[in-house]
């Protein structure tokens, strides 16, 4: 049964929020099919934990079966671990009353290595190498099966309210600790009264081990907490190509954020002073090593310097995509740096070897490649023990994937700030002729989405994000159709791409199929161009009219459905927009009533080109419309390429009558939580370099947002500055 990966690495912001119920909620579902057990303690420490010389102090047994187990058991449970010197590097801390700041969660046990004059007491996610939670014994997120249970068909998640819950909490810390720091994998313990859990968690998903009553058997959990504090930081997880700049670099690169945020604030009338420092402190300055892949000289290795990320997946698993506005010590100027999980898949490339493909082939409208590389041997692993004798079912295999750096020289800001409709009609209509041209050098982008659209300085259209996309064969003709029957593309039978709001009607109601067709992806500009047409212009309209804007809004881009075969589905909304007569909300009487003549005109010719396609060919014989197709094959046939398209929008952008300044806000509170395999996500319409704002509101998935400005001192967490002359 196909499954959908609403993969697009769009610029989410992370919003962890006050409502962690709803965040535990959605995690946990995002989360149902990503965990692998139960692993045997035993070979959990032998495939992940190397075995030190020496073994730990003796006196731990008695120790550890001394820990009370009434009042303030935390405490307890810390100092039992360091009077065993179970882990003398690291501190324990009890934070179960004591939230990140930032991230405003607070796990009850968090370990943080130790330097000089270590004075954390709180959560911080930042610097945590090890997260402990604790939960009652009768209330395991996990089952183990009995001994005579089939594991083929034992559902290894515990199916309780409960349960759920718990299951996104300890997500959720998995998430905010991937998100505040630069790791390929990390450990976990669940504390379950007087048992244990041990968890590795990796962008494949999570690897959890069998429950052993840790007093019963102090040796396994002291195993585990001896061999975990004699990791180094990379076999604990960290990315070893990320270390701290230097005083005079943070400098450099602060100073060129600022001058960018300023001349950014200029263009869309915005305070020039409030622009300046729109970045975190300086501890959350770290540099980036790259050796470029596609160097014909050789690897040669280049430093950039970001702060934390302005575009961040709220996911633990999945591609994991960060966007960071970097600093290129070379060149001394900002470039877009973007870290993703990328998927081994075959019919996949290298994001950078795609965006070289594109160059060569003479392609506009797309960012400049500086530099792209696979970091290291940084891939997952959890996808090697699905089918293992102890792996109880799971229904899809965790998928493989790799680290992947690409450097752009292009940043541009996300297509929710045009500075007037023409604007975006025109920034969209240079992505489609992007998309054409890749087209025709055999490349198909597979998510178009708004937040794979960008408005470059000079006021152009970026197509941007063809991690996901395809290379069509040589012998395949640019306007012919790709489908799964194509036996050059067995990824794509694997599973759909695409980012949910913005797929076509025909791909959300068909729940298994694989078709991907170039009218799809046209389908999709066409959504794109309405989701912000009505987002960001709706004004001057009654209450009654913005509620049914509000309503038909929701059915649009977000409805979805269980189809009598278990599959999610959707599209109901869009299908109905493609009928003779559109919803009322999107008819063209009220579309003027807040938009130029020429942009209503462009969404009505549009979206006649797909009325036969959805609509009953019965009603358009009888009732033809005049510039509609007679019959399905016709619009098909005009779909194949993206001329009609193109040709339209120049057509129309050359009308009079278009508004200036006419972006509006009033659908704000429209604005919704997603999941969708990218995790607990609050999108955001504000600057490419803004903060994180706690009410921030969109619907165009396109905005991210760094961490809040940190002025506490707390020790580094990155590994010291590389041997490299100072820039």
């Amino acid at each position: 049964m196909p499954s959908y990966k609403i993969a697009s690495s769009q610029r989410f912001a992370t919003e962890p929020g006050p409502n962690a119920s709803a965040e535990y909620r959605l995690l946990a579902d995002e989360m149902k099919n990503e965990f692998l057990g139960p692993m045997p303690v035993d070979k959990f420490f032998s495939a992940f934990m190397h075995k030190p010389r020496r073994n730990p102090p003796e006196d731990y047994i008695k120790i550890l079966k001394a820990v009370p187990k009434d009042g303030n058991f935390e405490d307890n449970f810390i100092l039992a671990i360091e009077k065993a010197k179970l882990c003398p590097e690291f501190v324990f801390v009890n934070t179960t009353a004591h939230p990140d700041k930032d991230y405003e969660r607070k796990p009850d046990i968090s370990a943080y290595r130790k330097v000089p004059n270590f004075k954390e007491k709180k959560t911080n996610f930042r610097i945590m190498e090890l997260c402990i939670e604790r939960k009652p014994e009768d209330e395991d997120p996990f089952t183990d099966p009995g001994p005579d249970t089939s594991r083929s068909a034992h559902s290894f998640l515990t199916d309780t309210l409960k349960a759920t819950r718990y299951r996104g909490q300890i997500s959720s810390y998995t998430s905010c600790q991937f998100s505040a720091q630069n790791r390929w994998y990390m450990f976990s313990m669940l504390l379950l009264g007087s048992c244990v859990r041990f968890i590795r968690w990796d962008r494949a998903g999570a690897i959890v081990t069998e429950r052993i009553n840790w007093r019963d058997h102090p040796e396994t959990l002291a195993t585990f907490l001896w061999r975990f504090g004699r990791l180094s930081p990379d076999q604990s997880g960290r990315d070893l190509s990320v270390s701290k700049p230097t005083a005079k670099q943070i400098r450099l690169a602060k100073q060129k954020l600022d001058e960018r945020a300023i001349k950014l604030a200029r263009l869309l009338g915005q305070d020039e002073q409030k622009a300046r420092g729109q970045y975190s402190s300086d501890e959350t300055f770290r540099k980036f090593r790259m050796e470029d892949n596609n160097d014909p000289k050789g690897k040669r290795g280049r430093f950039f310097i970001a702060s934390s990320p302005q575009w961040q997946s709220g996911s633990p698993t999945g591609r994991a995509t960060d966007g960071y506005i970097a600093y290129d010590t070379g060149t001394k100027e900002l470039v877009y740096l973007k870290n993703s999980w990328r998927y081994i898949e075959e019919g996949l490339e290298r994001e950078g070897d795609t965006y070289a493909h594109l160059e060569k082939s003479n392609v506009t409208g797309i960012p400049r490649l500086v530099c792209a590389e696979d970091v290291k041997d940084y891939e997952t692993r959890t996808h090697e023990f699905f089918g293992a004798k102890w792996c109880c079912k799971v229904s899809d295999p965790p998928r493989r994937h790799r680290l992947h750096r690409l450097v752009l020289g292009d940043i541009g800001r996300p297509l929710s700030q045009f500075l007037s409709s023409k604007e975006l009609c025109s920034v969209v209509l240079d992505a489609i002729v992007a998309h054409a041209q890749a087209t025709a050098a055999k490349v198909r982008h597979q998510d178009i989405s708004a937040g794979n659209i960008l408005i470059s300085d000079e006021g152009k259209g970026l197509l941007i994000d063809w991690d996901l996309s395809c290379r069509l064969p040589d012998d395949h003709p640019t306007s012919d159709h790709l489908t799964s029957t194509h036996n050059d593309h067995k990824a794509q039978k694997k599973w759909k791409t695409g980012t949910w709001q913005f797929i076509s009607a025909a791909r959300l109601l068909e729940s298994d199929t694989m078709r991907h067709d170039h009218r799809d992806e046209l389908e999709s500009f066409l959504h794109v161009l309405l989701y912000h047409t009505i987002r960001y212009h709706a004004s001057h309209v009654s209450r009654k009219q913005l509620g049914r804007l509000r309503r038909t809004f929701a059915s649009h881009f977000h409805d979805k459905f269980m189809d009598d075969d278990g599959q999610i589905c959707g599209g109901e909304g869009k299908q109905s927009f493609f009928q003779p007569f559109s919803p009322l909300a999107f008819s063209e009487p009220n579309l003027e009533i807040f938009l130029s003549v020429p942009h209503v005109s462009l969404i009505e010719t549009l979206r006649m080109l797909f009325i036969p396609i959805y609509s009953d060919a019965r009603l358009l014989k009888r009732a033809p419309i005049p510039n509609v197709a007679e019959t399905q094959e016709e619009a098909l046939a005009v779909l194949e390429t993206s001329d009609q398209f193109i040709k339209k929008f120049k057509d129309h952008l050359k009308m009079n009558g278009w508004k200036e300044n006419d972006a509006s806000d009033e659908l704000s509170d429209s604005d919704m939580f997603l999941t969708d395999a990218t995790g607990l996500v609050k999108m955001t319409r504000h600057s490419t370099l803004s903060k994180r704002k706690a009410d921030g509101a969109n619907l165009d998935n396109v905005s991210g947002a760094s961490k809040r400005s940190r002025t506490d001192s707390t020790p580094a967490s990155l590994p010291a500055v590389e041997s490299e002359s100072e820039e």
